[in-house]
Protein backbone atom coordinates (compact mmCIF):
# COMPACT_ATOMS: atom_id res chain seq x y z
CA UNK A 1 0.00 0.00 0.00
CA UNK A 2 1.46 3.46 -1.15
CA UNK A 3 0.35 6.99 0.11
CA UNK A 4 -1.23 7.60 -3.69
CA UNK A 5 -3.83 4.42 -2.63
CA UNK A 6 -4.88 6.54 0.46
CA UNK A 7 -4.77 9.89 -1.54
CA UNK A 8 -7.03 8.21 -4.10
CA UNK A 9 -9.77 7.11 -1.28
CA UNK A 10 -9.21 10.38 0.23
CA UNK A 11 -10.23 12.10 -2.25
CA UNK A 12 -13.63 9.65 -2.91
CA UNK A 13 -15.44 11.86 -0.10
CA UNK A 14 -14.79 15.28 -2.81
CA UNK A 15 -12.59 17.75 -4.04
CA UNK A 16 -9.74 19.07 -1.59
CA UNK A 17 -6.65 20.63 -2.19
CA UNK A 18 -3.10 19.72 -0.58
CA UNK A 19 -3.58 21.62 2.52
CA UNK A 20 -7.15 20.21 3.12
CA UNK A 21 -5.60 16.82 2.84
CA UNK A 22 -3.04 17.62 5.33
CA UNK A 23 -4.73 18.87 7.56
CA UNK A 24 -7.91 16.14 7.12
CA UNK A 25 -4.54 13.57 7.69
CA UNK A 26 -4.29 14.83 11.04
CA UNK A 27 -8.15 14.30 11.59
CA UNK A 28 -9.85 11.55 9.84
CA UNK A 29 -6.46 9.20 8.59
CA UNK A 30 -4.25 10.62 10.80
CA UNK A 31 -4.88 7.06 13.08
CA UNK A 32 -4.65 5.30 10.08
CA UNK A 33 -1.48 6.72 7.84
CA UNK A 34 1.13 9.50 8.16
CA UNK A 35 2.42 11.76 5.46
CA UNK A 36 4.28 14.83 5.58
CA UNK A 37 2.84 17.79 3.55
CA UNK A 38 5.94 17.33 1.17
CA UNK A 39 4.92 13.63 0.37
CA UNK A 40 1.08 14.31 0.59
CA UNK A 41 2.04 17.10 -2.67
CA UNK A 42 4.24 15.39 -4.15
CA UNK A 43 1.97 12.24 -4.36
CA UNK A 44 -0.90 14.85 -5.78
CA UNK A 45 1.50 16.08 -8.70
CA UNK A 46 2.06 12.47 -9.31
CA UNK A 47 -1.51 11.02 -9.67
CA UNK A 48 -2.60 14.46 -11.85
CA UNK A 49 -0.20 13.72 -14.13
CA UNK A 50 -1.12 10.20 -14.52
CA UNK A 51 -4.37 11.38 -14.96
CA UNK A 52 -5.66 10.49 -12.04
CA UNK A 53 -6.71 13.44 -10.45
CA UNK A 54 -8.31 16.35 -11.98
CA UNK A 55 -6.67 19.83 -10.76
CA UNK A 56 -8.80 23.17 -10.56
CA UNK A 57 -6.55 26.08 -10.06
CA UNK A 58 -8.96 28.58 -7.51
CA UNK A 59 -7.70 32.09 -7.52
CA UNK A 60 -6.25 33.24 -3.96
CA UNK A 61 -5.98 37.31 -2.97
CA UNK A 62 -2.48 37.77 -2.06
CA UNK A 63 -1.58 34.27 -2.34
CA UNK A 64 -0.87 31.30 -4.76
CA UNK A 65 -3.44 29.84 -6.82
CA UNK A 66 -5.19 26.94 -4.08
CA UNK A 67 -5.12 23.98 -6.50
CA UNK A 68 -8.21 21.91 -5.99
CA UNK A 69 -7.69 17.75 -6.31
CA UNK A 70 -10.73 15.76 -7.64
CA UNK A 71 -10.62 11.80 -8.91
CA UNK A 72 -10.85 11.40 -12.64
CA UNK A 73 -12.45 7.95 -14.16
CA UNK A 74 -9.51 6.69 -13.91
CA UNK A 75 -8.75 7.53 -10.58
CA UNK A 76 -11.89 6.21 -9.48
CA UNK A 77 -11.17 3.28 -11.04
CA UNK A 78 -7.84 2.85 -9.65
CA UNK A 79 -9.21 3.56 -6.64
CA UNK A 80 -11.88 0.48 -6.36
CA UNK A 81 -9.07 -1.55 -8.23
CA UNK A 82 -6.82 -1.08 -4.67
CA UNK A 83 -9.60 -1.58 -2.45
CA UNK A 84 -10.06 -4.86 -4.37
CA UNK A 85 -6.72 -6.11 -3.98
CA UNK A 86 -5.83 -7.85 -0.54
CA UNK A 87 -3.62 -5.82 2.18
CA UNK A 88 -0.15 -7.25 2.82
CA UNK A 89 0.41 -7.35 6.49
CA UNK A 90 2.03 -4.06 7.63
CA UNK A 91 5.43 -4.92 8.66
CA UNK A 92 6.73 -2.57 11.16
CA UNK A 93 10.05 -0.52 12.33
CA UNK A 94 9.61 0.46 15.68
CA UNK A 95 13.69 1.35 17.49
CA UNK A 96 11.68 1.81 20.78
CA UNK A 97 10.73 -1.68 20.64
CA UNK A 98 14.74 -2.71 19.74
CA UNK A 99 15.82 -1.00 22.35
CA UNK A 100 13.19 -2.42 25.20
CA UNK A 101 13.93 -6.21 24.04
CA UNK A 102 17.48 -5.21 24.45
CA UNK A 103 17.19 -3.63 27.77
CA UNK A 104 19.43 -6.53 29.37
CA UNK A 105 22.77 -4.72 27.25
CA UNK A 106 21.88 -1.56 29.27
CA UNK A 107 23.88 -1.13 32.63
CA UNK A 108 21.45 2.16 33.36
CA UNK A 109 18.18 1.87 32.24
CA UNK A 110 17.41 5.09 32.72
CA UNK A 111 17.32 7.06 29.77
CA UNK A 112 14.87 4.07 28.43
CA UNK A 113 12.78 5.27 31.39
CA UNK A 114 12.81 8.56 30.13
CA UNK A 115 12.01 7.52 26.78
CA UNK A 116 9.17 5.47 27.86
CA UNK A 117 7.65 8.63 30.03
CA UNK A 118 7.65 11.35 26.61
CA UNK A 119 6.39 8.03 24.86
CA UNK A 120 3.45 7.41 26.76
CA UNK A 121 2.65 11.48 26.54
CA UNK A 122 2.69 11.70 22.95
CA UNK A 123 0.25 7.95 22.96
CA UNK A 124 -2.27 9.61 25.69
CA UNK A 125 -1.97 12.87 23.46
CA UNK A 126 -2.72 10.75 20.31
CA UNK A 127 -5.94 8.34 22.47
CA UNK A 128 -7.44 11.63 23.40
CA UNK A 129 -7.53 13.00 20.11
CA UNK A 130 -8.96 9.45 18.57
CA UNK A 131 -11.73 10.18 21.43
CA UNK A 132 -12.77 13.34 20.80
CA UNK A 133 -12.94 12.13 16.76
CA UNK A 134 -15.01 9.09 17.96
CA UNK A 135 -17.22 11.80 20.37
CA UNK A 136 -17.60 13.70 17.04
CA UNK A 137 -19.26 10.26 15.27
CA UNK A 138 -21.31 10.03 18.18
CA UNK A 139 -22.90 13.64 17.87
CA UNK A 140 -23.85 12.98 14.30
CA UNK A 141 -27.41 12.60 13.07
CA UNK A 142 -28.46 8.73 13.18
CA UNK A 143 -29.74 9.09 10.06
CA UNK A 144 -26.13 9.16 8.64
CA UNK A 145 -24.69 6.47 12.14
CA UNK A 146 -25.09 3.51 9.35
CA UNK A 147 -23.03 4.68 7.08
CA UNK A 148 -19.98 4.97 9.91
CA UNK A 149 -20.04 1.47 10.59
CA UNK A 150 -16.65 0.80 9.03
CA UNK A 151 -15.19 4.06 9.75
CA UNK A 152 -15.92 2.93 13.29
CA UNK A 153 -15.12 -0.31 13.53
CA UNK A 154 -11.19 1.42 12.21
CA UNK A 155 -11.90 4.14 14.56
CA UNK A 156 -12.21 1.37 17.49
CA UNK A 157 -9.23 -0.31 16.30
CA UNK A 158 -7.05 2.68 16.74
CA UNK A 159 -8.55 2.86 20.25
CA UNK A 160 -7.52 -0.53 20.96
CA UNK A 161 -4.31 0.03 20.12
CA UNK A 162 -3.02 2.58 21.73
CA UNK A 163 -5.13 2.03 24.81
CA UNK A 164 -3.05 -1.43 24.74
CA UNK A 165 0.26 -0.09 24.29
CA UNK A 166 -0.67 2.78 27.23
CA UNK A 167 -1.52 -0.52 29.69
CA UNK A 168 1.70 -2.23 28.62
CA UNK A 169 3.93 0.85 29.18
CA UNK A 170 3.11 0.81 32.76
CA UNK A 171 4.35 -2.76 33.07
CA UNK A 172 7.27 -1.65 31.41
CA UNK A 173 7.54 1.30 34.11
CA UNK A 174 7.32 -0.99 36.67
CA UNK A 175 10.09 -3.33 35.45
CA UNK A 176 12.53 -0.16 34.66
CA UNK A 177 11.93 0.94 37.59
CA UNK A 178 12.23 -2.40 39.28
CA UNK A 179 15.76 -2.82 37.49
CA UNK A 180 16.71 0.53 38.32
CA UNK A 181 15.95 0.20 42.10
CA UNK A 182 18.26 -2.88 41.62
CA UNK A 183 20.85 -1.68 40.32
CA UNK A 184 21.54 1.41 43.30
CA UNK A 185 20.99 -1.19 45.43
CA UNK A 186 23.72 -3.27 44.28
CA UNK A 187 26.09 -0.51 43.99
CA UNK A 188 24.86 1.12 47.16
CA UNK A 189 23.80 4.71 45.36
CA UNK A 190 20.24 5.46 44.94
CA UNK A 191 19.01 6.11 41.37
CA UNK A 192 16.34 7.77 40.46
Amino acid sequence: MSLRNVLLVYLASGASSGYDIAKGFRGSFGYLWNASHQQIYRDLATLHAEGLLACEPRAQEGKPDRKLYRLTENGRNAMQAFLATPARPPKYNDAFMVKVASAHLMPDKRPLLDELLALREKYQRYLDGLARYQAFFDSLDTAVQPQLVFARLSLERGLEVNRSWLAWSRKLEQALRADIDHAGGLSGQAIG
